[in-house]
């Protein structure tokens, strides 16, 4: 029993079966999460050291090669490269996709243990070096600004205590951080230098006295009698005010007492940062959520609960969402939701509008549900999320799902007015066609089964969507051998309709009528056709030729940018400007966001440094370097781009006196961090030891970037030199005096940015106890050198006398990196630019026939980074995909023809494919990316279908005796509603995504409208194009046979 007999002979059971995946569809559909992407682990592995008071060069050579030397032998490494700035060394490790990357992390501890042997001392000089490993899920779901007015002193301490914390608690949120502005609480000892000199005693003493006197330690036990008793001795500051009162030396045979020498001062950090958004000062809280939970119901989860804290908060404290993913993902998931939708309907229409029967259309209408809802539980089953890949790919599914049925339907139609009864209709009727349409299933899942085992990005993003179109597909035809003929035998009757004189029997008719009228037309033309062989083949051929010469017009890029509303900006300063300096510009720049950027829904800026994490992940970070943005309302309610918007304001923010360089980037930047590519899209990476000669080359390069069209925001990443004080100490004279460079580095680290001698813990929260010179003593360079320094006890030498610093080294200013960047173990400077109405393929062509002019030194080498480099690997991986879909749809062919001459034939679809391709991308001035890419490997194994119909009938009516033209035309002609139908309900099922306005439709439009140019034209084409070929070969076949 075959499925087509198993459906119609067992209704009930069809039924049922149909009905439990209707059933554990929707369970399945109810139970899945929503994302914006699949969680993705791009194979990055960062290598995070910090090594307080190093300056660049120190952290290069004495942490960050070393950790090189060793890392660089992990198994599977791609990429190496390193970043070496103050104090930190962040190194990054990027494998090869598809790496294990829980062994590679094993792999880098086991080389870290080796290295520590050649680094610094742990912990007294550097701390212990950790891993950071990215995932998707690590990236922040919300971004709060929390702005406040009379209360923005205890603003920090207000947030942590009544919002972080609590925020904690909610199921599915991982970490909540608090990052940029606001005043975090600490306590301060000022110390009065000359009154400490007066009294003989360093500002290590103060130290030692705060570390003596907070102290809180069990001190043993005591058993007496029955009773265990443990005792502790507290020792901790119940209050800032009792560090006053501890005794820290002796004078003249009296006590000194801390309140003596300093001022202890319930205050706040230094504040290095700050953070405004609207205008009123605030400070950024980041909501990051656990791996494997549901971005939406969390966020969800996190504003209800914020909704309810709002009301404890003061009345002048404000939360403003600055960054919303689940926002980004539910517009995106209902503007590809509603693109499914109308697509499905579109599909209907048109199926309806060729068969213009009700009960017909309906059954093949009914394939689209079910065929649609076996990917729902696929989904459910492999723990996958919803999200713009799938739902693109359930879009894409929508108009190719109803092929096989309408091929099934439209066989058993004929039958029916044949006089066959029902049932035996829709058995032979199915049966007869189902080696074919199960052929021309496999010629579209054969395309798409490759990106299973393609390495790379293009594997990890397209590796679902595969999946996903090859279940549906096959579900497509498992309906249609089953349910569609089971329905057939069951509404559809025997004989031809018959001719009704309503409303609906006038329309069949005057459809009838021209549809008629079409294939007649369509059958003289390709009489026209056989009639004149060479003149359709070398003219088709010379239309080939000339789309290619059009191919110079098609811009090409990595991937297209969304226009999400996200606007974000960098500003740089002369590098050492002070941050109150930064602060005048920032507030500069928000006059400009206020006056010029009418759309927004809100803007920020922040001016000083970035710490913790964001500095560990590259963000952009100094005295110098301003950091702000702006949310826009929806791009459907706003006349400008948000591109545009930002090469407004780029002119208007480099007009500011002082701006060095601006650097203005668009759209959700999670592709980038997915990619590792970071920076911005066009990067020349110089690579070479020197610095002198790296930067003169990368200076010429910078010119040449400037002088390319579309080439915006040129910069060189190697900023200008730091200015920085260096002290030079007479080892020999301090030795002498009794002084050690621990003792003389800890002095003046104390004096000048001061030092934690201690904690204060009130309220289960831990405050730093900070030792550090009145601002007054630390104003300018000569008040380093007035430091007073005192030798150790031993030796000799009179451990009260005082020694000026200056009295044993000298200061002086120099130049210094602000970090040094490494690629694979050598130093690299980026020239790097975006680009603005011009692809940056278009842009990184230029550069490369320019750099090709150049004459480079002999330790120089340059190479092209960034987005660049990783779209050549992903287009070379579908380059492969696309050689290997036809290789395996040929085969597929040849084994449905059992011949070698047909299915070569057919292969000529193909080249007409990329014709109409290429026409798509210049008339909608849409860019050849990863995503075009992917519509070009899937048409592949869909535009040869077409010529499969028309080939298989031809071969059927010769078979029946038809002479060959008259075979060829007559099959033709039979065979252009079917083909037409097909090719349409494909075209308007990716429509919706080609015409699609909404959010994130950036994305998708690229396939939708790649798709629709190839197949349409291959389609006008293939119709004339491949039956007078097949009338040529199989002439010559016949003269060489007789």
């Amino acid at each position: 029993m075959n499925l087509s007999e198993f459906g119609v002979r067992k209704p009930i059971t069809n039924l049922m079966i149909f009905f439990a995946i209707f059933v554990l569809a929707l369970y399945s559909f109810s139970r899945l999460g929503v994302d914006l992407l699949p969680e993705i682990e791009p194979p990055i592995i960062s290598v995070i050291s910090n090594y307080s008071g190093a300056n660049p060069e120190d952290v290069e050579t004495k942490v960050t090669e070393v950790l090189e030397n060793q890392l660089g032998t992990t198994p599977g490494l791609e990429k190496i490269t390193s970043t070496s700035s103050e104090g930190m060394s962040v190194i990054q490790l990027k494998f090869i996709w598809g790496t294990n990357l829980d062994e590679a992390s094993n792999d880098i501890r086991d080389r870290i243990e080796l290295a520590k042997q050649s680094l610094p001392d742990i912990p007294d000089e550097m701390d212990n070096p950790y891993i950071f490993k990215f995932n998707t899920a690590n990236m922040p779901i919300l971004v709060l600004g929390v702005t406040a007015e009379g209360s923005y002193p205890d603003l920090y301490d207000i947030i942590d205590r009544r919002v972080s914390d609590n925020l904690k608690q909610i199921p599915g949120v991982g970490t909540v951080l608090i990052q940029g502005g606001g005043m975090v609480r600490q306590i301060n000892v000022w110390v009065d230098r000359p009154r400490l000199e007066g009294y003989g005693l360093s500002v290590l003493d103060v130290e030692s006295a705060i570390r003596q006197e907070n102290v809180t330690q069990p001190v043993g036990s005591l058993k007496s009698g029955l009773t265990d008793y443990l005792i502790r001795l507290p020792g901790e500051f119940s209050g800032p005010q009792e560090i006053n009162s501890i005794i820290i030396g002796r004078k003249d045979n009296r006590y000194v007492y801390l309140k003596d020498v300093a001022r202890v001062e319930d205050g706040f950090e230094e504040v290095k940062t700050r953070v405004r958004i609207n205008r009123k000062p605030g400070l950024v809280l980041m909501v990051q959520k656990q791996n494997g939970t549901n971005t939406v119901a969390v966020a969800e989860r996190v504003k209800r609960r914020l909704r309810q804290l709002e009301s404890d908060l003061p009345p002048d404290v404000r939360l403003q969402v600055i960054f919303d993913t689940s926002k980004d993902i539910i517009s995106s998931v209902d503007s590809l939701k509603s693109s499914v939708w109308l697509a499905v309907v579109m599909v209907i229409v048109v199926v309806w509008f060729f068969l213009r029967r009700f009960l017909p259309s309906l059954i093949i209408a009914l394939t689209i549900p079910f065929s649609l809802l076996i990917s729902f539980i696929y989904l459910f089953l492999s723990g996958k999320t919803i999200n713009t890949i799938s739902l693109s790919s359930v879009a894409i599914a929508s108009g190719m799902v109803v092929d096989n049925a309408i091929v099934v339907v439209d066989n058993v139609m004929r039958r029916l007015e044949s006089g066959q009864r029902p049932r035996e209709a829709a058995i032979f009727g199915t049966s007869e066609m189902f080696l074919s349409i199960a052929a021309s299933t496999m010629t579209t899942v054969v395309v798409f089964a490759p990106m299973l085992f393609i390495p790379g990005i293009v594997g990890i993003m397209f590796g679902e969507l595969a999946v996903i179109i090859i279940v549906t597909l096959l579900g497509s035809l498992f309906t249609s051998a089953t349910f569609s003929p089971m329905l057939c035998s069951q509404w559809l009757k025997t004989g031809k309709p018959a001719n009704s004189s309503n409303l609906l029997g006038r329309l069949y008719a005057a459809s009838e009528n021209w549809l008629g009228a079409l294939d007649r037309l369509y059958s003289r033309i390709l009489r026209w056709c056989l009639g004149r062989k060479k003149l359709v083949l070398f003219g088709s051929l010379g239309i080939f030729v000339f789309s290619l010469f059009l191919l110079r017009f098609v811009g090409n890029e990595f991937a297209p940018e969304e226009d999400s509303g996200d606007l974000r900006m960098s500003v740089y300063l002369p590098i050492g400007t002070r941050f109150e300096e930064s602060d005048k510009i920032a507030a500069r720049i928000e006059d400009i966001l206020d006056k010029d950027v009418p759309e927004r829904l809100f803007y920020y800026v922040r001016s000083g440094e970035v710490s913790g994490v964001g500095k560990s992940m590259g963000n952009a970070s100094g005295s110098h370097i301003i950091t702000c943005g702006a949310k826009l309302v929806p791009k459907t309610e706003r006349e400008r781009s948000v591109k545009e918007i930002g090469q407004i304001l780029r002119g208007r923010i480099r007009a500011l006196p002082g701006v060095v360089r601006t650097d203005i980037t668009t759209g959700n930047p999670m592709g980038r961090v997915i990619s590792g590519s970071g920076g911005k899209s066009v990067q020349v990476e110089v690579i070479g030891h020197s610095f002198q000669d790296t930067d003169a080359m990368a200076a010429q390069i910078k010119d040449i970037m400037e002088n390319i069209p579309g080439a915006v925001d040129v910069s060189i990443s190697r900023e200008a030199n730091r200015p920085e004080l260096r002290i030079d100490v007479d080892r020999e004279k301090s030795s002498s005096l009794g002084l050690n460079m621990q003792m003389i580095t800890d002095t003046v680290k104390a004096f000048i940015e001061g030092n934690t001698a201690g904690h204060y813990r009130e309220r289960g929260k831990t405050y730093d106890i900070n030792v550090r010179a009145e601002e007054k003593f630390r104003l300018k360079p000569e008040d380093i050198e007035s430091i007073t320094v005192y030798p150790a006890s031993g030796g000799g030498v009179d451990p009260g006398r005082q020694v000026r610093l200056s009295n044993i080294a000298s200061i002086s200013e120099v130049l210094v990196p602000q970090e040094i960047e490494r690629k694979n173990r050598e130093r690299v400077v980026r020239v790097e630019c975006n680009a603005y109405k011009r692809s940056s393929g278009k842009i990184v062509e230029d550069v490369k026939r320019e750099l090709n002019k150049l004459t480079l030194p002999a330790d120089i080498t340059l190479e092209l980074g960034g987005e660049a480099e990783e779209q050549a690997k992903a287009f070379r991986d579908l380059a492969l995909l696309l050689a290997l879909g036809i290789i395996l749809v040929y085969m597929v062919m040849a084994a449905q023809f059992e011949s070698l001459i047909d299915p070569f034939i057919i292969m000529f679809s193909i080249p007409f494919t990329f014709v109409g391709v290429i026409l798509a991308f210049i008339v909608t001035g849409m860019t050849l990316n990863i995503i075009s890419f992917l519509g070009v490997v899937m048409l592949m194994g869909i535009v040869v279908n077409n010529a499969i119909v028309l080939i298989s009938y031809i071969n059927i009516l010769r078979a029946r005796g038809f002479a060959l033209s008259e075979a060829v035309i007559r099959g033709g002609g039979d065979r252009l509603r079917p083909v037409l139908m097909t090719t349409i309900t494909t075209l308007v099922g990716l429509m919706p995504l080609a015409l699609s306005n909404g959010e994130g439709s950036e994305s998708w439009q690229p396939l939708g409208v790649t798709m629709i140019g190839g197949l349409s034209v291959s389609t006008l084409i293939t119709l004339l194009f491949i039956p007078t070929l097949y009338a040529v070969f199989e002439t010559r076949l016949k003269k060489k046979a007789s």
